[in-house]
């Protein structure tokens, strides 16, 4: 059990706490590639692109101008890229990461992501930098199940 932690503020009121327990390990080592308990590839990708050929609902991309990328990102994007959420969460994603998550539109999904494969190094990176990404915000911030669904 973890110490309370108490704020007194200067008009005398005082805020006490107990923060919940570190996240020892939020998702599976990263040797697993079971992407249904991860997510992590769609949290640390960035922007997508999102070709011409490929099926992905337009709603669910934008213009990625007016981003502040740099001109070589903006050339290796195209026209479209994938939305995310504020916390950097692909659009297409739903559940909670590193628990249950799948692709909303998994048979419309762009091209990059089809050729992207579970257990390759970008993959095993993903998960590694997530891991590192929810042992300490989740645990600090007690981060819910809704954590990174806020659009932006």
């Amino acid at each position: 059990m973890q110490e309370a932690i108490t704020f007194t503020f200067n008009d005398g009121s005082v805020i006490s706490f107990t923060p919940p327990p570190p996240v020892e390990k939020p998702i599976d080592a990263p040797t697993s590639a079971d992407c249904a308990s991860c997510g992590a590839c769609c949290l640390e990708a960035g922007y997508v692109a999102v070709s011409a050929t490929d099926a992905t609902p337009r709603a669910l991309t934008r213009s990625p101008k007016g981003l502040g990328l740099s001109d070589k990102t903006l050339s290796r994007l195209g026209p479209r890229c994938m939305k995310r959420h504020l916390g950097g969460r692909c659009v297409a994603l739903e559940g909670v990461v590193g628990k249950s998550v799948s692709c909303s539109i998994y048979s419309a999904r762009p091209n990059v992501c089809r050729q992207f494969e579970a257990g390759s190094e970008g993959c095993l990176s993903a998960r590694e930098q997530m891991r590192y990404k929810l042992e300490t915000d989740r645990a600090w911030r007690g981060y819910g199940e809704n954590w990174q669904d806020t659009l932006g």
